[in-house]
């Protein structure tokens, strides 16, 4: 039978929780380069809107080849350049500097302080 929470046990206690934690720390030696710019086409959308997209690597011997990076504010099938902010384990975080070939699926947003 479930124990009853009490004040001074934490939930995962008293539930018996086991689950591991996220591991969502930067890395300091990742693959790119803090502020380093790459041109990528997006592949698809995460769950949270944010476009994902696999460098493609200058040359075929590249480590960093097939590495996800996550951008925010693109649509899939767009070829972007976007500058990394942030290194992880299994993926890269950057931002949008120009959008090289748009979607035909992209609009004006109704808000001009959209994205800003």
């Amino acid at each position: 039978m479930m124990q009853r929470p009490v004040a001074s046990q934490p939930l995962s206690r008293c539930f018996g929780s086991r689950r591991r934690k996220a591991n969502n720390n930067p890395v300091t030696d990742g693959p790119f380069e803090i502020g380093e710019e790459l041109e990528v086409t997006i592949d698809s959308l995460t769950n949270l809107g944010h476009g994902v997209a696999r460098y493609a690597g200058e040359s075929e011997d590249d480590a960093r080849s097939g590495m996800v990076i996550m951008i925010p504010y693109v649509i899939p099938g767009e070829t972007v350049v976007c500058r990394v902010w942030r290194n992880y384990k299994q993926h890269a975080a950057a931002d949008v500097v120009s959008v090289v070939t748009p979607s035909p699926e992209r609009v004006k947003p109704l808000c001009e302080l959209y994205g800003e």
